[in-house]
């Protein structure tokens, strides 16, 4: 079977790649020896980007094949959405949350990666999708309380390149 470029099936197999590549790092980062904190939030952006990745397919397909492991028995059976929302893209936000530094923490030059923010901000509207308002506006407030982000005062900066990064960016 041969992908057309820009057809469904390219964006498909483009989000498969993304898994597979986030569950290379999952999988194989915590037996490097290197410096704890960053494993782990390495770790975290690899997980928070299955999720984000995941949650877009939910929301496209529905029913998935899910493959949390390198070497997936090639047969895999689609896995009911409801399963993907428990076995992966709330744990791997959860973590997300519990590993990411917040926007302020980061670099000049680290801007743009995976955030606390970010992972309350997406699984704020995972919850959503999914009706549940009691969680949406428990991890909507975190965000908007957690004194990371606001407005812009020009509106017109937010489409621009002097918005890049900006005081309401959330995720890059």
């Amino acid at each position: 079977y041969e992908v057309q470029t820009g057809s469904i099936g390219e964006w498909y197999a483009t989000l498969y790649e993304a898994v597979k590549r986030t569950n290379v790092v999952i999988e194989k980062l915590p037996a490097v020896e290197m410096d704890e904190n960053l494993k782990n939030r390495y770790i975290a952006e690899a997980r928070f980007i299955r999720a984000l990745t995941y949650f877009s397919m939910t929301r496209a397909w529905g029913d998935l094949i899910k493959v949390t492991a390198l070497n997936p028995d090639t047969d895999l059976p689609r896995s009911p959405a409801s399963e993907i929302y428990d076995e992966i893209i709330f744990p791997d936000l959860l973590f997300a949350i519990q590993n990411l530094p917040e926007k302020s923490e980061y670099a000049s030059d680290d801007l743009g990666r995976a955030t606390k923010g970010a992972a309350k901000a997406i699984l704020a509207r995972v919850y959503l999708h999914k009706n549940d308002f009691t969680n949406v506006e428990k991890y909507t407030l975190e965000v908007i309380n957690s004194g990371e982000y606001s407005l812009e005062s020009n509106f017109a900066d937010v489409f621009s390149e002097a918005g890049e990064h900006g005081l309401g960016s959330i995720f890059e």
